[in-house]
């Protein structure tokens, strides 16, 4: 990752960064080492004289124990030590974030749901529903809930109380809870994605009217209560899943 950072960074700031191109070292080592093998494009020919800080640079890399003839370093003012100085800038800032983008983004670790507590929503829907409305009770802690919503009135119409609460089962699957009192069929066709009608199940006693869209991956149990209430249980779980979830849901005391 940190190399495909510095070859990034590298293309943004204009500095060629590549083992091989840049040869063996020369003798001596350091700094000053490493700039006479760094070769830059340009006239290799420098008039009589020179700059005075390209003669200043052979200097101090003779000093530094470099040799060699000077045309390698002496390619007119344009050629002196900040170009490599600017080019060492440059990695360092690509070093540097490279290593601040790690830290900031740590990995996610997968298997780990968010949960949301839906206490508020439950005690919005027993205040305001005008039916009994059930709650899972006894799930094993395996089951996470992650997502709840509450609707009142609105596209389901007046006096209607509608209430989504979804589930990651413990095989990572989705399953939900939605009920209400708005008109059933509509309801039932939205909530299980018109799925083509299954043999029935029981779960908790009561049979539950069950269907599946296998174009989607959807399964679905579903029945009305005697409050002309509607509660669908769905999603990707599995059929077993699906039971379980149905099985534990308990009417809620109203306040």
């Amino acid at each position: 990752m940190i190399g495909y950072a510095l070859a990034k960074c590298s293309n943004q700031f204009g500095v060629a960064w590549s083992p091989e191109a840049a040869g063996p070292r020369a003798p001596g080592g350091g700094m000053a080492a490493d700039h006479a093998q760094h070769t830059v494009r340009g006239p290799r020919e420098t008039p009589a004289g020179g700059s005075g800080r390209a003669r200043s640079a052979v200097l101090r890399a003779r000093a530094a124990g470099v040799s060699g003839p000077g045309p390698l370093f002496l390619t007119g003012a344009r050629v002196h030590l900040d170009g490599w100085l600017r080019g060492g800038r440059s990695v360092l800032v690509c070093l540097l974030l490279s290593a601040a983008i790690i830290v900031a983004v740590p990995l996610q670790h997968a298997g780990s749901p968010v949960t949301v507590s839906y206490q508020r929503d439950l005690a919005t829907m027993v205040r305001s529903a005008r039916y009994p409305v059930l709650a899972p009770a006894g799930l094993p802690l395996s089951w996470a809930p992650v997502s709840s919503a509450v609707a009142l009135g609105g596209a389901n119409g007046p006096g209607t109380a509608t209430w989504h609460l979804g589930y990651e089962t413990p095989s990572g699957t989705l399953a939900s809870v939605e009920q209400t009192n708005a008109a059933a069929v509509p309801f039932i066709r939205r909530m299980t994605s018109s799925g083509t009608p299954e043999p029935g199940i029981r779960a908790g006693g009561v049979l539950w009217r069950a269907s599946q869209n296998a174009g989607r991956g959807q399964r679905s149990v579903y029945r009305t209560g005697p409050s002309g209430n509607t509660i669908v249980v769905t999603g990707n779980a599995t059929w077993n899943q699906l039971r379980v979830l149905a099985a534990s849901l308990r009417p809620q005391p109203s306040s």
